[in-house]
């Protein structure tokens, strides 16, 4: 049994209830918490609840996540250093400390700077509440409700870098897409399932500068890249709900690359 320690912290006037499972060094918790404060004084606003879940290990982590996405119903959960979810109604951040462990200052910032903003904007059960019509999935080899998740991360991602470059930091998106593009090398782009994860990846590129990138993808996706920047850069102008952009991010992905 994994011990789970509840330490209350302030931030920006704001109670913020970090959750430690297992032992964590305490120079990282630290380093986590001046982050945090430094991301929502940048940012200008803070959730007024926040919950932030720092695991020791990624088993543990993958443990209790798995268990609550199958109570709940959510088709599926990535494993990534750093995520945000507000299944419960209000926005937890996750820290996997043994994925976090080996970067670097600059890395951890961006990452943690990437799920505040997601605490803020997409910090409710509202960003959950997707209705569209999936007709055009049917035909693929993918869950339409998996297709609809990973939709909406590549929707809600674009927001954030939206959002951190309106508020002056777009070096901090310039830094997550550093840390993220050696796994862009990797996309093959050959399903959907694959192009979803591949227009989450390069999403930053909607708001910084990526010249280059296309020459050294794989070939399938270096012939899709200019087209899933079109769909995305639709998106973020997009004032309409969130399902509606989620639908149309589909149905213009499906258009211009699986025709």
């Amino acid at each position: 049994m994994i011990n789970e320690k509840i330490v209350r912290v302030n931030i920006g006037g704001k109670a913020v209830y970090f959750h430690v499972l297992g032992a964590i060094n305490r120079e990282f918790l630290d380093r986590v918490v001046e982050i945090l404060s430094t991301a929502y004084r940048d940012l200008g606003e803070a959730p007024d609840y926040l919950e932030v879940y720092v695991y020791e290990s990624t088993l543990v982590k993958q443990e209790k996540l798995i268990r609550e996405a199958i109570k709940i119903g959510v088709p599926l959960i990535g494993d990534y250093p750093v995520s945000h979810d507000a299944w419960s109604g209000w926005p937890r951040i996750h820290i996997d400390y043994e994925k976090c462990r080996g970067l670097s200052e600059k890395q951890l910032r961006a990452l943690v700077y990437h799920e505040a903003g997601h605490s803020i904007l997409h910090g409710s059960l509202s960003s959950y509440f997707i209705s569209i019509k999936a007709n055009n999935l049917n035909r693929f080899n993918l869950d339409p409700l998996e297709a609809i998740y990973l939709a909406s991360v590549v929707v809600k991602d674009l927001d954030i870098h939206y959002f951190l470059s309106s508020r002056g930091l777009g070096r901090v998106v310039e830094d997550y897409f550093e840390y993220v593009k050696p796994l862009i090398m990797e996309e093959k782009c050959g399903s959907l399932r694959e192009i979803l994860e591949f227009s989450k990846l390069i999403s930053p590129c909607v708001v910084i500068n990526c010249t280059g990138l296309d020459k050294v993808l794989e070939f399938k996706c270096r012939r899709i890249y200019e087209s899933v920047i079109i769909a995305l850069r639709h998106i973020v102008n997009l004032e309409k709900p969130l399902s509606t952009r989620i639908e149309t991010f589909i149905n213009e992905l499906i258009e211009y690359t699986l025709h």
